[in-house]
């Protein structure tokens, strides 16, 4: 449910291969490719100098991560994508004030023709774009350091599992949150690097694509797995 390759920011370590053969080897059967977005990786990271040249290389890892399902079987993989609107991103040590959104039920093609507007929207605009689309926005890591909590308006749910070992992540403090309002919820592995395996959501059923992964997390149909100590 959150899961970033290499090639796609700096922070991602694991080649798309090797992150079908490590989650095949865990037993996982489906993985959400939650690549980072924002206005920096929009405008500093990836490559080329048009849109259409930056989408094929945010998208380059995710086919990859499908090119192996069908050559070799292993985990379905569904498409996703951790957002960060106007300068809430992560990666200037200086900023205290960072959020990002993990999207669920985006679908490539929905991906690619809002993903200009998404580097230039606000969170009542993210709301909206989400809203028309039947896309679900749960804040990742809400408690982590440096991170600002987002207005419930905003969102539909939270993480309450995070499952990253490199950061103080307070999941007791997002799981008293979810309790305490009512919020829906998620878990993830927010896998970098080859052991940050550890966390899942166990469907009641096993989705076919995006639309059906959302609609499971809408209507409840699931519970979340944590690491083992």
């Amino acid at each position: 449910m959150h899961l970033h390759t290499l090639g796609n920011s700096s922070c991602g370590h694991t080649a798309p291969a090797d992150i079908m053969a490590l989650y095949s080897e865990a037993g996982y059967d489906g993985i959400v490719c939650t690549n980072h977005f924002n206005r920096y990786i929009y405008e500093e990271y990836l490559e080329g100098s048009t849109e259409k040249e930056k989408l094929a290389h945010f998208f380059r890892a995710f086919n990859e991560l499908k090119a192996y399902k069908e050559e070799n079987g292993g985990p379905d993989v569904f498409f996703g994508v951790e957002v960060a609107i106007g300068k809430d991103d992560y990666h200037l040590k200086t900023n205290f004030d960072c959020a990002e959104i993990l999207v669920y039920g985006i679908t490539p093609e929905e991906f690619a023709e809002h993903a200009a507007e998404i580097t230039e929207t606000d969170y009542a605009g993210l709301r909206r774009i989400a809203d028309e689309n039947g896309w679900l926005l749960y804040q990742a890591h809400p408690f982590r350091e440096r991170t600002k909590r987002l207005k419930r308006k905003y969102l539909d749910g939270i993480e309450i599992y995070n499952a990253n070992p490199r950061h103080a992540n307070f999941n007791f403090l997002a799981a008293l949150k979810a309790r305490t309002q009512n919020l829906k919820v998620v878990a993830g592995s927010d896998f970098h690097k080859p052991h940050d395996i550890g966390a899942a959501v166990i469907f009641a059923r096993r989705p076919s694509n995006e639309k059906e992964l959302a609609a499971l997390l809408r209507a409840g149909e699931y519970s979340v797995m944590r690491r083992k100590p």
